[in-house]
């Protein structure tokens, strides 16, 4: 789940694709046949299908740990994150197999819309970028030339002048922009899970890494429900979610796992700064009247929500902005180029 939850893959495992394609057919099944039943069916499904290996190779699995009574869950802790198998685990010996898998399928389907969000976020303004340092070197390389043998430099208007010496310099250092620029966000996205010091605290009060704050609550609040539903405690929930958590998650985990023992409220546990604050006021009345589980879940689903949103209004905005900016660009490079003509005749 990368950065957008900080719960890593295992290798070789199952993708978000697929654990989703096996959780709704695993939960249609069940309304029709035995739990055994529903993965030999699917395991005979995924065979026959191109794409299916994998999917075959999971369902293998749970038969075997189902012969040995071992959960599906414990099975599949080599295809799927620790977190799910143990939503599934919990699920099934409670029985709420089928809870769990709403659950799961609801997360992973909100993951990959999230994913999706933001990478149509992030690709105009790359493709956008590109197309700009793409102009002037064209300029540069095809125009200037042409300007070069009708008129000498001496005689070219001011804007010509100028828009030669950007598109020389933007020709020159070509690479050093571009390697700058996926640089520099590969930077902004790696800090995202990994700083953790008292700067950052201040940061994510505020936009970029506010935001993805906010994301990660809100995916941490449904995870959370999740495992409360399926019976687990909040302590054996919140430890589980901390195994393959990054550094930034894990900070404030520890904090929520260290006053859980000094603190009777679980509401009290939870506000460690993961959680913004008028989310957090409602956690704590949920808490009171005895629906944490289902709060967190209910927060959980608005607050990705209102993430979508956010980012599809940013899309919305950055798109005309973005046109708006090449444009202005295209006139620039064409007025000097008609400054130039105008100067020769």
């Amino acid at each position: 789940m990368s950065i957008l939850s900080d719960l890593k893959l295992p290798e070789m495992g199952l993708s978000v694709r697929q654990r989703m394609v096996l959780y709704r057919q695993l939960k249609r099944m069940l309304r029709i046949a035995s739990l055994k039943e529903s993965i030999q069916e699917l395991a005979r499904r995924a065979r026959e299908t191109r794409s299916g290996a994998k999917r075959a190779k999971a369902c293998d699995l749970m038969l075997h740990g189902i012969e040995r009574n071992i959960s599906i869950g414990e099975s599949l802790l080599t295809m799927a994150p620790s977190s799910e198998c143990t939503i599934l685990m919990i699920g099934e010996r409670n029985g709420r197999l089928t809870e769990s898998l709403d659950s799961l399928i609801y997360l992973l389907e909100a993951q990959a819309g999230i994913v999706g969000s933001i990478v149509r976020a992030a690709m105009y303004p790359t493709v956008l970028f590109l197309v700009t340092i793409g102009m002037y070197v064209g300029f540069e390389s095809y125009m200037l030339p042409i300007i070069e043998t009708i008129v000498s430099a001496d005689k070219l208007p001011e804007l010509t002048l100028f828009v030669a010496q950007l598109a020389r310099f933007i020709s020159n250092y070509w690479f050093i922009w571009i390697a700058g620029f996926f640089l520099s966000g590969y930077g902004l996205l790696y800090s995202l899970p990994v700083w953790t010091s008292e700067k950052r605290d201040v940061l994510d009060q505020y936009p970029f890494y506010g935001t993805y704050r906010d994301l990660q609550s809100a995916i941490f609040m449904i995870s959370l429900s999740s495992m409360q539903k399926a019976g687990a405690s909040l302590d054996e929930s919140i430890k589980q979610i901390r195994t393959l958590s990054s550094p930034w998650m894990k900070k404030h985990l520890d904090m929520m796992l260290w006053k859980l023992r000094k603190v009777d409220s679980a509401s009290e546990a939870l506000d460690v700064g993961l959680i913004p604050r008028d989310l957090m006021a409602d956690v704590k009345i949920a808490t009171k009247a005895g629906d944490l589980d289902i709060a967190l879940e209910e927060l959980g689903r608005e607050a990705i929500t209102d993430f979508k949103g956010k980012v599809n209004l940013l899309t919305d905005i950055i798109t005309p902005l973005g046109l708006l900016l090449v444009a202005n660009n295209i006139v620039l490079i064409g007025l000097a180029y008609y400054g130039a003509i105008m100067s020769a005749s």
